[in-house]
């Protein structure tokens, strides 16, 4: 049995989101046409309150205090892929 939970465009989706606190893990599914091969990716962003206007940006920029964040967001990210792939081989 195949689940079809991405589209077939072969541009990455993004399939999960990790916040802790500030911080946040996106990770992105992109199927492949190279043998059909699935890849996952991660990318990381701060939100942080621009104090001139009041509004809430983001930035892949990240500060001293960001890093143990960041190095705990991609650590629960990469245990998230490991599961996702071991459930797809169990399905194949």
């Amino acid at each position: 049995m195949t689940l079809n939970l991405f589209p077939a465009s072969g541009r990455p989706t993004a399939v999960h989101t990790l916040r802790l606190k500030h911080v946040e893990a996106i990770i992105w599914y992109q199927k492949r046409s190279f043998f059909g091969q699935a890849r996952y990716s991660v990318s990381l962003q701060r939100h942080y309150l621009w104090k001139a206007t009041k509004q809430y940006k983001t930035t892949t920029r990240m500060g001293r205090d960001d890093i143990p964040l960041a190095v705990m967001a991609l650590k629960e990210a990469y245990k998230w892929i490991l599961v996702q792939e071991d459930a797809w081989t169990g399905l194949e």
